[in-house]
């Protein structure tokens, strides 16, 4: 009996001998049958033996991914305790999401945190200039040493900023000392409103393109400056492959963009990701299912080597976070973390050949959208051309979800039949959030 294994003795068989035999199962089928569209136009073959690589790959910078949690603010110090209770959970990238402009007692909201050892993000629509200033303030004032810090600050998309209101931004991260992003670009709102990856993608480009451009005419500033002040936030799909390809292929299309410009230094090319969780996904019915989401969302976002993670509690949708699933949307990172070792991943796609050729399939068809875009004049002047096109493909994916061709766990898949859900939450059988509410709620939220 032979103790060593010799592949040799298996006999080699080719592309055609694996075709031939998958045609005769086939019967009168078409070989394309088996071909996955991911999107319209986008298509994967069901057979990859090798692959080589077109475009370079990106690395993160940092070595590690944070775990991120979103605090709605309230009050101060309600706001305060869910802040604390979070970092004893663990979490070190901490959202505190204001829906209005208004005067903050920094010192109460932030009582007791020890902003050097986190991430601090201050976001949404009440982020203006003016809560940014007095949050200048009140950071030297707590630390005196703000180069320890580090985090980000919300915007609008770049038409809506003055060029005054771009200038001071500038000097606010000189202020303070470069270590935080003072621009955000929100692909998020692409996909939340029912776009597609290659959209979000394409979006992402564009505006941030966009943004680079007047932050250096008129701000007078270079573009390696203009590109560390610049952060992306992004929204993860259920599309588990494919949302790794995204996130991939955005670091590589990033740096083409950022070399147009000719920077001085080659760190210039880099930037910052947030992956956050599907808000077009969460389901109204059968929540508890949202984790299941939240978890593939986060695989996907850890492998893409984004930043920071950043899980949807399964009621986010409702705007009204419990402790519980706060906690439990944390919990998903920490086993990702812990049990699976996803934090000691490192370039984990190199030699995958489907995902290699997933990101490289995404690479051209982000940038032959981005170059539409900039056809047009920019994502400005062609906002409404792009919006017409993202219409169109959620549409599309809603009469797939009604028809049953795609899936939702707990929405139309295996719902819980038990579960009394209001009108609002359901439409005949289909979560109405896939239509109309989530439409109405990214309008609130610009």
């Amino acid at each position: 009996m032979k103790t060593n294994l010799d592949f040799n003795e298996f006999p080699p068989s080719s592309f055609e001998d694996w075709k031939g035999q998958v045609l005769k199962e086939l019967k009168d089928k078409p070989y394309e049958s088996l071909e996955w569209e991911i999107e319209p136009g986008w298509f994967t073959p069901p057979y990859l033996k090798s692959y080589k690589t077109k475009y370079p790959r990106i690395p993160r910078v940092q070595k590690d991914w944070e775990i991120g949690q979103i605090v709605l603010f309230t009050s101060e110090k309600e706001t305060n305790q869910r802040i604390l209770s979070s970092l004893n959970l663990g979490v070190n990238a901490i959202y505190v999401q204001f829906e209005q402009s208004q005067p903050i007692s920094w010192d109460v909201l932030f009582d007791g945190v020890f902003m050097e050892f986190i991430d601090l993000h201050i976001k949404g629509k009440g982020v203006d200039n003016s809560m940014i200033k007095s949050f200048i303030e009140f950071i030297k004032h707590k630390t005196g040493e703000i180069e320890k810090t580090s985090g980000s600050f919300d915007s609008p998309s770049i038409e809506k900023l003055s060029k005054e209101e771009i200038k001071e931004r500038e000097q606010f991260f000189g202020e303070l000392a470069g270590k935080w992003q003072v621009f955000t670009v929100h692909a998020d709102k692409i996909h939340n409103k029912g776009g597609s990856i290659i959209q979000s993608l394409g979006y992402a480009l564009a505006e941030g393109n966009e943004t680079l451009h007047r932050i250096i005419s008129e701000a007078s500033t270079t573009i390696d400056k203009a590109s560390a002040m610049v952060r992306f936030q992004f929204a993860t799909s259920s599309s588990y492959f494919p949302e790794i390809a995204k996130y991939k292929a955005f670091r590589f299309l990033w740096s083409e963009v950022v070399n147009a410009y000719q920077p001085v230094h080659a760190c210039s090319i880099n930037t910052k990701m947030d992956g956050f969780g599907s808000l077009y996904l969460q389901a109204a019915a059968d929540q508890h299912n949202n984790m299941l989401r939240a978890t593939t969302q986060a695989m996907s976002a850890i492998i893409g080597d984004v930043d920071a993670v950043v899980p949807l509690a399964f009621d986010h949708f409702s705007n009204q976070t419990s402790s519980e699933s706060a906690r439990w949307a944390s919990n998903i990172l920490h086993l990702l973390r812990e049990e699976s070792y996803m934090s000691e991943l490192a370039n984990a796609t190199d030699g995958a050949y489907y995902i290699e050729q997933l990101i490289d399939a995404l690479c051209e068809k982000a940038w032959t959208l981005f170059q539409e875009i900039e056809s047009n004049g920019g994502i400005s002047n062609a906002w409404e051309l792009f919006h017409s096109k993202m219409t169109e493909y959620k549409n599309n994916q809603i009469e797939k979800v009604r028809s049953g061709e795609v899936a939702i766990l707990g929405v139309n898949k295996y719902p819980n039949k038990k579960e009394v859900i209001n009108s609002i939450q359901l439409e005949n059988g289909i979560q109405e959030r896939l239509s109309l509410q989530i439409e109405k709620e990214m309008e609130e939220r610009k």
